[in-house]
């Protein structure tokens, strides 16, 4: 009667070719491609009877059997009549191969109608997938899905199977999904009663040729370097990458070269760049049943220019004020992404000064004496470092800063030709300001500095206020022309910051 139900099944799928995405397949169904599991490699040969197993099962082919809340029992035949699985006699003719069949309990959880049973994990998204099936009792029905990876059900059969145990190589059941979308077949019952598996068998898509991939195009900065090339991105639709055969060839050098592949049939070779140019490697790798892929290049050049630091220029700063340097004007030939790394070459006597941030473009420095501190700058693109570049910071105390500042402007008050002065009386008495201020620095008396420097200012702010100098009045600029009078403001304000609390 089973023969009858499976013919219909096979004869009805025929008719209806139209049917093929999700429809059942019959026995002799699969292409090919077909692969299959039958068990034998987990009983060890001439051990029969059950071998109960409980936990998740890998067989040679790849398929991972996983229990589902109960033991799963392993059965050795060994063409005998063995009995034992469950309790169920049955005959070693009534298998496919008569080697070894799982056998395991059933059942339905009443509260929720959740089944239970045995999950087959492909070790390929399948089309096809299937298995040959039996119920140990009488009036069962067997429920088979295939799921995706997600362990979503893609399409489920149900199917009678009233006379229970008979002839198992006659119940094959299987689902074609159209597509290699079959992560894993669900084998349960409806009923709680056991259930006889004897062979998994699944088709995934027609075999493809392999994909070579010589890794990406590198370059080299020093003549002597050892280069290693990786073809470990090369795949295949069934054959795993560790296993495809690997053909490297050196295809293309500099005149004058002797480099050659070292393990031209590996993965990753690697030759010596003896000799400026590009070299050109190939890569071909060939799958398990001989499916050679196109072949892929891969360059390797000696044209990289090494990237230039710039430190910035050489700077003047406060003692305990925070200074910024700026590597921005770094640069690469290539336009490559650069990393930096700074370094503080030397400092004062005494100084514990430190750079922070020192792998950023722009680290800061906080003098903690006076003196002379020297920076340096490397830069590195993805093959190698740049040449230092070096910079000098001067840091001073504020009252010698400001006692700079303050003789900047005198020195640019003392060159002014008349024309840009009120009068040469005006001229004197500024540098007199200012002669004062400088003593006043160094006595120190910070606040009488500072009163005498806003005075100078008042009488060169013109032009930095208003844009034109002052005209006659109380607060008249003595400086007249604006250019003269910004350089001087500039200078006293810097001096007047510095002495300021």
């Amino acid at each position: 009667m089973k023969s009858n139900y499976l013919a219909a099944i096979a004869a009805s799928f025929a008719l209806a070719p139209a049917l093929a995405m999700a429809a059942p397949v019959g026995l002799d169904a699969f292409g090919p491609n077909e692969q299959f599991e039958s068990f034998e490699n987990f009983v060890p040969a001439g051990q029969p009877g059950v071998r109960v197993q409980s936990q998740n099962i890998t067989f040679a082919s790849g398929v991972t059997l996983v229990p589902s809340g109960f033991t799963t029992g392993i059965q050795e035949l060994a063409n005998q009549t063995p009995s034992g699985c469950y309790g169920i006699s049955y005959g070693a003719g009534a298998f496919p191969d008569g080697t070894a069949a799982i056998c395991t309990n059933t059942f339905t959880t009443p509260q929720t109608g959740a089944l239970t049973g045995l999950e087959f994990i492909l070790p390929v998204n399948a089309i096809r997938a299937g298995a040959y099936v039996d119920t140990t009792g009488s009036a069962g029905t067997i429920i088979i899905q295939a799921r995706d990876a997600n362990g979503q059900v893609l399409e489920e059969r149900r199917i009678a199977d009233p006379a229970g145990i008979d002839n198992i190589s006659n119940n094959f059941f299987g689902i074609d999904v159209g597509a290699p979308n079959i992560n894993s077949i669900f084998i349960s019952s409806v009923e709680s009663l056991g259930l006889i598996i004897d062979r998994v068998t699944f088709e995934g898509p027609a075999d493809m040729a392999p994909t070579a991939n010589a890794g990406d195009d590198q370059s080299v900065r020093m003549l002597g370097e050892t280069v290693t090339l990786d073809g470990s991105a090369s795949f295949d639709d069934n054959t795993a990458s560790g296993d495809l055969q690997y053909a490297w060839q050196l295809t293309g050098k500099p005149a004058g070269s002797a480099g050659a592949l070292t393990g031209a049939s590996t993965a990753m070779p690697s030759f010596v760049a003896d000799a400026a140019g590009t070299y050109t490697a190939s890569l071909v790798v060939t799958d398990s049943i001989g499916q050679a892929s196109p072949a892929d290049e891969v360059t390797v050049s000696t044209a990289n220019l090494a990237p230039t630091a710039d430190a910035g220029p050489n700077r003047v700063g406060l003692v305990n004020d925070v200074i910024v340097l700026d590597g921005s004007g770094s640069s690469d030939p290539e336009g490559m992404a650069l990393n930096y790394a700074w370094s503080l070459d030397n400092v004062p006597a005494g100084s514990n000064a430190v750079l922070a941030n020192t792998n950023s473009v722009s680290p800061n420095l906080i003098p903690d004496r006076a003196g002379l501190y020297g920076v340096s700058l490397v830069v590195s693109d993805n093959l190698g470092p740049s040449d230092p570049d070096t910079a000098e910071i001067t840091v001073l105390t504020r009252s010698d800063f400001a006692s700079m500042k303050i003789a900047c402007a005198a020195d640019l008050i003392a060159d002014l030709p008349e024309s840009a002065v009120k009068t040469k009386g005006n001229q004197k008495a500024l540098l007199n300001y200012l002669g004062a201020a400088a003593k006043a620095v160094q006595r120190p008396d910070y606040e009488k500095a500072v009163e005498r420097i806003e005075f100078t200012l008042k009488r060169a702010d013109g032009c930095f206020v208003n844009g034109v100098a002052d005209g006659n009045g109380v607060s008249r600029d003595w400086v007249e022309e604006c250019g003269a009078q910004l350089e001087i403001y500039r200078c006293l304000d810097q001096a007047r910051t510095a002495l300021q609390p």
